[in-house]
């Protein structure tokens, strides 16, 4: 039905100062598109919207949220269930956003522009402060005002981005935005203090207090130059437990900086004597140390226990000794460090466990020996001459459930080729490679043969070792008349 003349005469003026007349026609009232934030979910997560249109959040989930622009455009705070939050889109583009709170929650809003706005263009000033790059690098372009872009810094060598700052600020290297005028942005990058290589720690953790296999072990830890960092541990049977930690970086490389500490060693660890619950052998090893700082150690307990590790040799020399025994119930550990002195060129205090095992042909109450290491440096002897400086020595067994010590007098020859001088009935060679040594020998009280094994210490004119008897190891010395 036609309206009168004279309405038609009073909605005119309403009409146009509104902005209507047959249709909508810019400006129109602004309209008003609602989204929910339930529990950890925008609805709806996507809208499309007009030019000075406005998008309405309001709160009914039970937990605290945001609605955060990913470049910076509008951040509502974090707030709980009734809170409402409106802001105008006075610019087209599409604006992603999130929850400052929990990140997996996103949205984005697409707002349209109208045949009467003509699309216009904006340069773009973006800095460098550092050793880094941006990719791709918009500074000093022409950008349409209204679209979304995304910039990401990268740190150079030696470097690890800081921040953007500017015109919207982010601690995270991808910067969204939507451009508009006058935009300058920062990117920061600050000197690693991780260094420009991979850096690699070794070290033990245990309870200084009360040393045991469920709270001590070693770790190896890689630190990359942007501080990421991967390691791992090496402990006991327990899934948890506290420890004091500490460790050291390996300096070494092979190629540029070589390890002073390369070369071979030989090394014992002491038993002691006149004791029926600790071994009165001497444990021994060999170790050698490459250029690169790396450790390999190969050796036996003195309860006939294999004993081998790799590691690595720090800065100051110091290695992070730790075996696990016994099926992870025991264990031996401690910090050795590598220094030259007129005694030794290795030594340091160790922690030896042994639990209690009742099938154990030694020591099967178990036992916890402080105890020590001594190493010195080996050197392959040459073709012809021998390991030590006597020609005429002795061979001593002792201990081990033996009623008496053994003894056996010895010639050592050309090559190290070892003559027998006693009647009792003696074999005895060395493996000049390493310092090792075996043999056996005859109880002249049971006329049976032990067998035993050890170590050459040439620089201490001595050769160390032990031999199981029936219960207890004992000591096998050979030295000097």
């Amino acid at each position: 039905m036609r309206k009168p003349a004279f309405v038609r005469q009073l909605l005119l003026p309403l009409l146009i100062g509104l902005g209507y007349w047959g249709g909508c026609a810019r400006p129109c009232l602004a309209a008003i598109t609602n989204v929910n934030i339930i529990d950890f979910a925008f609805s709806p997560a996507r809208v499309k919207i007009n030019v000075n249109d406005q998008v309405k959040w309001t709160w009914t989930g039970s937990s605290a949220h945001s609605t955060t622009s990913g470049s910076g455009l509008w951040d509502s705070d974090i707030h709980g269930n009734g809170f409402t939050f409106t802001h105008t889109f006075d610019t087209a583009g599409s604006f992603p956003y999130s929850c400052s709170v929990h990140s997996f929650m996103t949205g984005s809003v697409t707002v349209q522009g109208t045949n009467s706005t003509s699309s216009t263009t904006a340069p773009l000033v973006v800095h460098i402060s550092g050793n880094g790059t941006v990719t791709p690098n918009f500074n000093g372009q022409m950008l349409m005002l209204g679209k979304s872009y995304t910039m990401t810094a990268k740190p150079g060598p030696g470097f690890l981005f800081s921040n953007w700052t500017g015109s919207a600020t982010s601690s995270t290297p991808v910067l969204m935005f939507v451009m508009q005028s006058n935009l300058v942005f920062q990117a920061n990058f600050v000197p690693s203090p991780f260094g420009q290589a991979s850096s690699t720690f070794n070290g033990l953790f245990f309870d200084p207090n009360a040393v045991s296999p469920q709270s001590s072990g070693s770790f190896s830890l890689v630190l990359t130059p942007t501080g990421k960092f991967t390691g791992k541990l090496q402990l006991g049977n327990a899934r948890t437990h506290t420890a004091s930690l500490a460790g050291d970086r390996a300096a070494f490389d092979g190629r540029q900086n070589i390890a002073p500490q390369a070369g071979q060693y030989t090394m014992i660890i002491p038993g002691t004597s006149g004791s029926s619950s600790l071994p009165g052998g001497d444990s021994f090893a060999t170790v050698t140390v490459n250029p690169a700082g790396k450790i390999k150690l190969a050796g036996s307990l003195a309860d006939g226990t294999k004993l081998t590790q790799s590691a690595a040799v720090s800065k100051n020399g110091d290695w992070p000794f730790f075996v696990s025994l016994y099926g992870g119930q025991g264990t031996i550990l401690g910090w050795l460090t590598f220094q030259t002195t007129p005694t030794n060129d290795l030594s340091g205090d160790l922690v030896w466990i042994k639990p209690g095992i009742a099938t154990a042909k030694f020591y099967p109450a178990g036992f916890n020996f402080a105890t020590s290491a001594l190493g010195f440096r080996y050197h392959r002897p040459a073709t012809g001459s021998t390991l030590f400086n006597f020609t005429n020595g002795t061979l001593v067994l002792d201990g081990g459930d033996l009623p008496q010590p053994i003894t056996n007098r010895i010639a050592i020859g050309a090559n190290n080729r070892v003559t027998n001088l006693s009647s009792n009935r003696l074999t005895l060679t060395f493996k000049t490679s390493t310092g090792l040594f075996t043999g056996r020998v005859v109880n002249p009280a049971t006329t049976k043969s032990l067998s035993f094994n050890g170590v050459a210490l040439p620089d201490a004119e001595l050769g160390l070792g032990y031999f199981l008897g029936t219960s207890q190891s004992g000591e096998a010395l050979l030295g000097p008349p």
